[in-house]
């Protein structure tokens, strides 16, 4: 007796799951925001276009989430590195 569809095993799109690995990566390297968020934008288009993919919408969210909030914490970082090294040298007499 086959199993009803619910409980089949359906493919997953590894992109989901590479998109949520790169966001969390880039919560510690910043680098790999950017293309964590990207990763997550087509793994998500994917799972819409087919519906018998594996809902893996979570990862993909979840994966643009934290690939923006590490691209923010990047842009922050960088801003006051480069911010405070560039600021207006005053020297009191």
């Amino acid at each position: 007796m086959p199993l009803p569809e619910a409980m089949r095993k359906r493919d997953t799109d590894p992109l989901g799951t590479l998109s949520l690995i790169l966001g969390m990566a880039s919560l510690l390297i910043g680098v790999s925001g950017p293309v964590a968020v990207v990763l997550g934008f087509i793994a998500r288009g994917r799972a819409k276009a087919d519906q018998s993919c594996s809902p893996n919408t979570a990862f993909a969210n979840a994966g643009i989430v934290t690939g923006v909030s590490g691209t923010i914490i990047l842009a922050v970082v960088l801003l006051l590195f480069f911010g405070a090294s560039a600021g207006p040298s005053v020297q009191v007499r």
